[in-house]
């Protein structure tokens, strides 16, 4: 069996190339979660979050500043901070343990 095609010039117009279709416009993907460890080094981590966005603790206790307020905060594993406006935090694990973060957009 000749399995080669013949030069183009003997070729039948019904075989002639075709422009793809055009694939419809793919919407631009979320973006995805942000998940932290936080080592038990006493050093902090600065983390900026957007508006809307939802700070979970998954393991530990979390120290958390927030630049431009005057008190910090402790979260325990299992609590969640909801930002109402895009913030620049300061977060570091709080016992002997690394802390377990994960932030996920709005």
């Amino acid at each position: 069996m000749d399995t080669t095609l013949p030069p183009p010039s003997s070729r039948s117009s019904t075989h002639a190339l075709r422009p793809a279709p055009r694939a419809a416009a793919v919407p631009e993907p979320l973006p995805a979660s942000q998940l932290l460890v936080l080592a038990a080094s006493g050093h902090s981590q600065a983390l900026d979050c957007p508006a809307g966005g939802e700070l979970r603790i998954l393991q530990g206790r979390v120290w958390i500043s927030r630049e431009g307020h005057a008190e910090d905060l402790f979260l325990d594993s299992g609590e969640v901070l909801r930002l109402q406006e895009a913030a620049r935090l300061h977060l570091s694990a709080e016992q002997a343990a690394p802390a377990w973060v994960r932030l996920a957009p709005e």
